[in-house]
């Protein structure tokens, strides 16, 4: 098997493998991945084709530089990797990780980071010296429960808030509106002293991506909380969402993520996926929805070349 890289006219064979894969993801779809790319970066499509048909393919995002050649993952995406027509899963699977990773030893990148989905678990994929392997993790919701159990699940101070937020009379709108994901954002962002050079992608994707769907709770006909939620392959992301405190209304954040826990449940997801965190704070908040941690595999490596200009820099 030999590594090909996809041109323009083998995109729509990237794109038919992907909607028939088992294990592809929301991250590795060409629709996803041509609005989160920023104009610094350019992905390049790789294909392994056996009988001229392609059995696997995965994207890699090169980021723009004069001095150092990287690779890394683009805006809004924790995860790509490999994924492959069903018929070659189980056996032929460790054959073709094989050949991907020997493709990626052959890149003679000075930066490269990837992680690998959790539904790919199943795959070895083999680390060579060079490269560092670290777990990450994110938190799900088994969507194959009924709502009253998974609801059940819930941290009792979650439960409370959703009551209240119901007595309270908060409305919930799936209505996309940039304008308001912008403007909640950019409050959450700017009262946590965070950089949020991102939203431009957000607001793009909520413009442009089809499997995606706003969650917004009003007080008093005011926007207070609001969520962003992509779905594929059976899976549904909390991807961000935005929070404006001068509202001091505690209970619309949690309604918010309840409605959004429903709705992916009606739109026939089977996983509600948190997409991790490394804060703290943010980690104890989704585990208090009744979520358990799922680990996946990230790896990374830096030449030489990198450390010298870090160092210089």
């Amino acid at each position: 098997m030999i590594v090909t890289e996809l041109d323009e006219h083998s995109i729509s064979d990237y794109e038919k493998l992907w909607s028939t894969s088992h294990n592809a993801t929301l991250f590795t779809d060409y629709k996803w991945l041509s609005i989160v790319v920023h104009p610094d970066q350019h992905c390049r499509y790789y294909g392994i084709y056996e009988d001229n048909n392609l059995v696997a393919a995965f994207p890699l995002v090169q980021i723009k530089s004069r001095l150092l050649v990287i690779y890394s993952l683009p805006y809004l995406t924790p995860y790509m990797g490999c994924f492959t027509n069903d018929n070659y899963m189980g056996a032929n699977l460790s054959a073709i990780s094989d050949v991907y990773f020997a493709f990626i030893a052959k890149l003679k990148a000075d930066n490269f980071t990837m992680a690998f989905a959790p539904n790919n678990d199943d795959t070895i994929f083999p680390i060579k010296n060079k490269y560092s392997i670290n777990q990450r993790h994110t938190y799900t919701i088994d969507l194959k429960d009924q709502i009253e159990v998974i609801l059940k699940n819930f941290k009792t101070d979650k439960k409370r808030n959703i009551k209240a937020a119901v007595k309270e009379g908060l409305t919930v709108s799936f209505d996309k509106n940039p304008e308001t994901m912008g403007m909640l954002i950019k409050k959450t962002y700017s009262r946590q002293s965070q950089e949020a050079s991102w939203i431009n992608q957000a607001v793009a994707l909520l413009n442009n991506y089809e499997n995606c769907f706003q969650v917004t709770v009003s007080v008093d006909d005011k926007p207070a909380s609001c969520l962003f939620i992509a779905y594929a392959n059976k899976r549904s992301y909390y991807l961000f969402g935005g929070y404006d405190d001068s509202l001091n209304n505690f209970n619309a954040g949690p309604f918010a993520m309840w409605n959004a826990i429903q709705k992916s449940k009606e739109l026939g997801m089977e996983i509600f996926d948190f997409e991790g965190s490394e804060i703290p704070a943010i980690e104890k908040y989704f585990q208090r929805f009744g979520s358990k941690k799922c680990l996946f595999d990230s790896i990374e490596y830096k030449s030489m070349k990198q450390k010298l200009v870090k160092i210089i820099r």
